[in-house]
């Protein structure tokens, strides 16, 4: 457990990451990123919980929690977890999200593929035709980091927590 702590640690801080920023990105509570990294209270971290890390930082679960230098080429379960909240929003809160400020928090880890977006565009232009203009390319894009930066937020926001 101990190797976990000083991973995690290590890896957000080269990120330039605070836990806080983490915490929004993860939608893991900040005492919980604060207990793994002290290694506090034997707070193991869940099998939920070290899937989405490794995917914000890119690297496998081993690297995550024993160390070591295997990356991973995917983000496949953090970008399924936001592809399913982002489903679930309305136009109104979609507008907001693509409205709001971006915060500057970097995101290493998020690699929006063509599929995600063409997922999205689907599905949040459904029922618009022509003459109306739906939802385009970067508009997506752009929603989607916006989300990703304060994830927590918009979840509590907009009714999306499970």
């Amino acid at each position: 457990m101990k190797l976990f702590a000083e991973n995690l640690k290590r890896m957000r801080k080269e990120r330039n990451m605070t836990q806080d920023q983490l915490a929004r990105i993860s939608a893991i509570p900040k005492g919980t990123i604060c207990n793994y990294e002290q290694n506090r209270g034997g707070c193991d971290p869940s099998l939920h919980n070290l899937m989405v890390l490794a995917d914000i930082f890119n690297v496998t679960l081993y690297n995550l929690y024993y160390g070591g230098k295997k990356e991973m080429t995917t983000n496949s379960i953090y970008m399924d977890e936001l592809l399913s909240e982002l489903f679930q929003l309305n136009h109104g809160a979609i507008g907001e999200i693509h409205d709001s400020e971006p915060n500057g928090i970097s995101l290493p880890k998020l690699s929006i593929s063509d599929e995600i977006i063409t997922k999205l565009t689907e599905r949040w232009n459904t029922g618009i035709a022509y003459p109306k203009r739906g939802l385009y390319r970067n508009y997506v894009e752009q929603t989607i980091v916006r989300y990703a930066q304060d994830r927590q937020g918009w979840k509590k926001k907009f009714g999306l927590d499970q």
